[in-house]
């Protein structure tokens, strides 16, 4: 049988069918984008005034603050647990995102567990972060999750000797952090709407620095950057409202060094102050160079200048980061 005489011999319905999906399938990714944001929202059981909420939510415009988050060891607890982590996801996600509401941030991206976020200003973005932490270990997460002791997922306690009980350090999943406000040093940050899906991006030096500090830190941890840090400390010093609301236990870090932008930029951590027996459980990083650097974290060098390097990143050829 001929090559034509294969075509002729399907169906008409069947070379309909299948040209409508051919041209149609454009139009319905298109669809699947700009719905993505609602769809995810409501598989993870997130209520409709919340919905609305972080959907009303403005995206800062001039120097926003980014956080940055994602479960460690997620694809270990994925490949152990199948469908149990189906439901621990959905936990996280409705937390990260009922949370969001009230401290005014604007989800820019999701991918799989990683959420990219961004704030109007530092005390938003650190609050969030914390009350994230605190709110993690009070989850009802599956048994089956609590009970694997797969690294990231291990319940930890620690005694509360003047309460003569225990106390979760870590419980559920565990979610690393990182935190960065934008500044006019660092150059041009483009912010554009995307033509599908209609949530606001960033382009540019501190938003490139926003995500890879949030890649240094280990689950349970919140890695900040040296406006950060100046902030904080300044807050405790004055004994401020926002201070005294949020009581917190900060530690510097040293300086990490970010090859692919030629950069070195101070960091130091934070923990709710309730959570500081962490500090003697998280492991050293590596990636971060101590006291031979010379550099405090209240500070951060660049090895070229940022406002050059910032007109190195074409807008164009970074790829959207929606998930």
């Amino acid at each position: 049988m001929s090559p034509q005489e294969s075509l002729d011999s399907i169906p008409n319905w069947i070379l309909f069918t299948s040209n409508t999906l051919f041209f149609m399938s454009p139009m319905a990714l298109a669809f699947a984008l700009i719905a993505n944001q609602r769809c995810m929202l409501s598989w993870c059981m997130v209520s409709d005034d919340v919905i609305q909420q972080i959907q009303a939510n403005e995206p800062p415009k001039d120097f926003p603050v980014f956080v940055n988050t994602d479960i460690e060891a997620s694809s270990a607890l994925w490949g152990a647990l199948g469908p149990v982590m189906h439901a621990a996801q959905d936990l996280h996600d409705t937390l990260l995102r009922t949370l969001l509401v009230s401290h005014r941030g604007y989800e820019i991206a999701t991918a799989g567990d990683s959420f990219q976020l961004a704030f109007h200003n530092i005390a938003d973005a650190v609050a969030y972060c914390l009350d994230v932490q605190l709110q993690l270990l009070v989850q009802p997460w599956p048994q089956a999750l609590v009970d694997c002791h797969i690294p990231g997922s291990a319940t930890i306690t620690t005694h509360q000797f003047r309460l003569l009980r225990q106390k979760n350090l870590f419980h559920g999943v565990r979610v690393r952090m990182g935190v960065h406000a934008s500044n006019p040093a660092e150059g041009n940050l483009v912010n554009r709407v995307h033509p599908v899906t209609g949530r606001t991006t960033y382009v540019g030096l501190s938003e490139l620095i926003g995500r890879e500090v949030s890649d240094i830190g280990c689950g349970g941890q919140i890695i900040v950057t040296a406006p950060i840090v100046r902030w904080v400390r300044a807050n405790q010093k004055n004994g401020t409202p926002w201070a005294t609301a949020h009581p917190l236990e900060l530690r510097e870090l040293g300086v990490h060094r970010i090859e692919d932008l030629d950069i070195v930029v101070g960091i130091a951590q934070v923990v709710p102050l309730e959570l500081v027996d962490r500090f003697n459980i998280f492991p050293p990083l590596g990636i971060v160079e101590g006291r031979r650097a010379r550099v405090p974290a209240t500070n951060y060098s660049l090895l070229i200048s940022p406002q050059r390097q910032s007109q190195a990143v074409d807008v164009d050829s970074v790829p959207d980061q929606r998930g």
